[in-house]
């Protein structure tokens, strides 16, 4: 089996040990294709918040605000890229598609792209063959920020900055306090979404596609709706923030060049990844007729 990049091992983390990818890749230090040797703080299980950057007090609680956005987005990413592969390849199975067929492709949320193509197009010819259709209902997933990731990230910000939260509860700069609300939604709490499929015909084609989109839709909009769409916005503010931010710190240090610097593609790497997913995903809610 090819190893993954990091980035979809990051999956283990969002997903848990239900997540099937193979993480040989990790020992080699690289993450999205940038080398984490050069900023530690950018690995797993790493306290980039706590880490010491430079020492300038602000410079540093603003690079790790960035650094510890730029992990939830790799993370999300990797969640969104999972979730979206593993529904398209489970309803692809369930039609007769082969993994051959359903092979990822090349380039940021390729798992995602190749199995979702591959379903999409299955399911043009059989819809346009039988004319089968589905009455579909869904409820979308909802989620709320992470409010207290948010006031614990603007309170560093703040105390580095020689402000008191108590001064408006904001953070001390725009770069802070873009990466700390972008912290906040990247860990959002979201419920499921619900679903249900009805098909306009009873023959076998019908009925086992559309105990699949039953399955398997609930998933989809997950990884399109709440990891996908919702967070497209402060993923490309966090994207932004990269930009920016080696023209504040300037030089700051060696350590703290190499972080921004880092995270910075990093954050350009996952942002694109999410935005596939979300066109994978979209590509077979869609046809499914549950939106897009």
């Amino acid at each position: 089996m090819k190893p993954l990049s990091r980035l979809a091992c990051l999956a283990v983390m969002a997903l848990g040990p239900s997540a099937l990818v193979d993480c040989e890749a990790l020992g080699s230090g690289v993450l999205g294709g940038v080398s984490t040797a050069a900023c530690p703080e950018l690995g797993v299980n790493v306290n980039a918040a706590g880490a010491v950057y430079t020492s300038r007090a602000d410079f540093n609680a603003k690079i790790g605000a960035f650094v510890v956005a730029t992990k939830d987005l790799m993370s999300i990413a990797a969640q969104a890229e999972a979730e979206t592969a593993q529904a398209c390849v489970r309803i692809g199975h369930d039609i007769g598609l082969s993994d051959q067929e359903m092979a990822p492709r090349q380039g940021e949320g390729g798992r995602a792209s190749g199995a979702c193509s591959a379903v999409a197009a299955r399911m043009d010819g059989i819809l346009s063959t039988t004319g089968l259709r589905f009455l579909v209902t869904v409820v979308p997933p909802q989620c709320q920020a992470n409010a207290q990731a948010y006031s614990n990230c603007t309170g560093q910000c703040n105390a580095a900055a020689g402000m008191s939260t108590a001064q408006g509860g904001g953070s001390a700069d725009a770069e802070c306090n873009a990466s700390c609300k972008a912290h906040a939604e990247f860990t959002a709490y979201c419920t499921p979404a619900a679903v249900t499929v009805i098909p306009n015909q009873s023959h076998e084609m019908a009925l086992r596609l559309a105990n699949s989109l039953r399955a398997n839709l609930p998933l989809l909009l997950h990884a399109q709706i709440a990891l996908g769409k919702r967070v497209i916005a402060d993923a490309d503010t966090v994207v932004q923030v990269g930009k920016n931010m080696p023209g504040i710190i300037g030089k700051a240090g060696a350590h703290a060049v190499a972080c921004v610097a880092s995270a910075a593609t990093m954050t350009v790497s996952a942002s694109a990844s999410i935005k596939v997913s979300v066109q994978a995903s979209a590509s077979v809610t869609t046809r499914a007729g549950a939106g897009g």
